[in-house]
């Protein structure tokens, strides 16, 4: 199957991805995209869209149609929610921060922090497997650090918030890995 962006010989194709969140007056992301396009001689467009949560479908399924985007807080779970191709990543953290929509129109998606969690510390040389991991915070990105710390074997995993009931239920959604 080809992908979605042009091969040598294709005729351009404009893309149009958007940041979509709440807020997101602060992103310097649509300049950083710019540039990479800019780069890569890619024609595509990048914004940020500030919605409130009863436009989350829609605008989803309106980016996803255009090309697709990312997903920022508090929308990351309810997006996730919303793929009808989703990866391993996204079903396992629940939440989406990357999507697009296929030649057949659906909406597919992924959840890059875990990639990228992975990724840093392999570059830092950092190897937790079998090594014990306290997790400040169970915010929006603790999710995807927890799934990258079970898929490299790291564990015990604890986590440690300023709301237990936050680090809770972090714990009874990643299947009881956190303690």
């Amino acid at each position: 199957m080809r992908s979605s962006t042009p091969f040598r010989g294709d005729p351009p194709i404009h893309r149009e991805f958007v940041l979509l969140g709440s807020p997101v007056g602060h992103t310097i992301s649509p300049r950083i995209h710019a540039a990479a396009f800019r780069v890569w001689g890619v024609d595509a467009s990048y914004r940020a869209v500030e919605i409130a949560a009863p436009e989350v479908a829609s605008a989803v399924a309106r980016a996803a149609a255009a090309g697709g985007g990312n997903v920022t807080l508090p929308y990351k779970r309810d997006v996730a929610a919303l793929l009808d191709r989703a990866t391993p990543e996204v079903e396992a953290t629940g939440a989406c921060n990357c999507f697009w929509g296929t030649r057949g129109g659906a909406i597919a998606g992924d959840n890059t922090d875990v990639g990228g969690f992975i990724r840093a510390l392999a570059d830092m040389g950092c190897d937790p497997a079998g090594r014990p991991v306290l997790l400040l915070g169970a915010g929006g990105g603790a999710r995807a650090v927890v799934r990258a710390l079970d898929f490299l074997g790291a564990g015990p995993i604890a986590v440690w918030n300023r709301t237990p009931s936050r680090a809770l239920a972090l714990a009874a959604d990643m299947g009881g890995r956190v303690e």
